[in-house]
């Protein structure tokens, strides 16, 4: 049994964590800003800490076998910045000081070649971790599916929508990027690790067209090409890996799964990254 340290851990990708190593059978703590809930599962502690202030760190990291970094922030730049960099940084100091073996960093497919903020910032945080002396992997994982459904529950929000549809991406379920995950944690420390994307690779356009059948909806698009040079990296396909098909469950199967006629909701209400 590992003992596991989920950074984030009520975000959606950790949230998916914690249920994954409590099926592995490993203990594991969850770290968030929050104070701890009335009650815990079994198996199950709490660290309240933040990674931007350092309060809670060496607390939070004591004892650990490993530490899965899956905290973050995209919806403010600014925010985003200092969560990436300088939250990573305080949290591989703290893991240094207490000597913990191993700490798995969740970044994304396509950082080092699609030029887009978010992306930017991950990929100095990968090199925060790869320089900090502290046993390390680094696993990129493509978009989730829960994360398309929010971008076109942004741009096709009104009856006519703005799209680029030609940008490409291969989604997974959080589930199944949360299992490859927790395997990985309980494996050495191996630098960087295989990326881990979904079963297949996709449009914008194909999945709009899918999300509208599933959805019942019927919403004019009309596509559009953005002259900017993270755009062409979604357009290459840059943050796709077809060779690494881990996940099974299909954009259109997701949303089956997510979608009924008696449930439309509005994915940008309840998108939580992490």
């Amino acid at each position: 049994m590992t003992h596991i340290l989920i950074t984030g851990g009520t975000g959606e990708l950790g949230t998916a964590l914690s249920a994954q190593a409590r099926e592995a059978g490993h203990s594991f703590r969850i770290m968030s800003r929050k104070p701890a809930p009335a009650s815990l599962p079994a198996h199950t502690e709490w660290a309240q800490a933040d990674v931007l202030t350092g309060q809670g760190l060496a607390e939070a990291v004591r004892g650990v076998d490993v530490i899965i970094h899956a905290a973050s922030d995209p919806r403010n730049p600014k925010l985003t910045k200092a969560t990436e960099i300088d939250g990573t940084r305080q949290l591989v100091e703290a893991a240094r000081a207490a000597g913990v073996p191993h700490l798995l960093y969740i970044s994304i497919i396509g950082v080092d070649r699609v030029p887009y903020y978010y992306y930017t910032y991950k990929l100095a945080a990968e090199k925060v971790v790869e320089a900090s002396g502290v046993p390390y992997s680094i696993m990129r994982i493509a978009q989730f599916h829960s994360f398309i459904d929010f971008v076109l529950g942004t741009f096709l929000r009104y009856p006519i929508g703005v799209l680029p549809t030609g940008w490409q991406s291969q989604p997974i379920a959080t589930v199944e990027a949360a299992q490859a995950v927790i395997a990985a944690a309980a494996q050495p420390p191996g630098g960087r690790l295989p990326e881990v994307g979904g079963p297949e690779v996709l449009t914008l356009g194909e999945m709009a067209r899918d999300w509208q059948a599933v959805r019942g909806q019927r919403r004019l698009i009309l596509p559009i090409r953005l002259p900017l040079a993270f755009a062409e990296g979604f357009r290459k396909g840059y943050n796709t890996n077809p060779a690494r098909k881990i996940g099974r469950q299909t954009w259109r199967e997701w949303l089956e799964a997510t979608y009924s006629t008696a449930r439309i909701h509005d994915p940008r209400r309840d998108f939580r990254r992490a």
